[in-house]
């Protein structure tokens, strides 16, 4: 565990259960003392200097701020796959003691219709799942957060931009009908 000596640049090093549930653990708590920026992102100064020293530490491993960014990237496709499940129906839901989805088979076979590559979510079991959600929602949530108020800027500077268009229409047309009166 954690022993990366000897591996060829760019080869993806696989994490441990153990370096990843640590990791999510360094995330949440991270999230909670608001070591992330505006935007929900934890920078790369605050992943160096707080979080891969204590998740080496912790796992005795030799983890790097590149191979942290591969990692919270599949971590980040991982939880779309949950999240998108959770958001397909009803019928799903989660089971804290077996650490599995549950949803009756006709769900299932529905969903997975449309989600042919997500047949892992009905059969793994998920250990790290709880810790994962919380981590991911929080961070997430700040960068929905930031992309409604950049929705809102634009909503309004597209009225703006509307009223303005029709005001210099308006003024367009008064123009035509004065010189029309005037040409007669």
């Amino acid at each position: 565990m954690g022993d990366q000596e000897g591996k060829i640049k760019n080869q993806y090093i696989s994490w441990s259960p153990e370096e990843t549930k640590t990791l999510l653990r360094l995330l949440v708590d991270g999230v909670n003392q608001n070591w992330t920026d505006a935007s929900g992102k934890f920078n790369k100064l605050t992943v160096e200097q707080r979080i891969l020293p204590e998740l080496n530490k912790i796992c005795r491993s030799k983890k790097t701020f590149s191979q942290y960014k591969n990692k919270t990237k599949i971590l980040k496709k991982t939880h779309k796959g949950f999240v998108d499940l959770l958001r397909f129906s009803s019928g799903f839901g989660w089971d804290k003691d077996t650490k599995k989805f549950t949803a009756p088979n006709e769900v299932w076979n529905e969903y997975l219709q449309g989600h042919m590559k997500d047949t892992y979510l009905r059969d793994d079991t998920f250990e790290d799942f709880e810790d994962q959600r919380r981590s991911m929602d929080k961070i997430l949530q700040k960068e929905i957060i930031q992309w409604d108020e950049i929705s809102a800027v634009t909503g309004t500077t597209n009225q703006i931009v509307s009223m303005i268009q029709q005001r210099w229409q308006k003024e367009a047309e008064e123009k035509e009908a004065e010189e029309k009166v005037n040409k007669v």
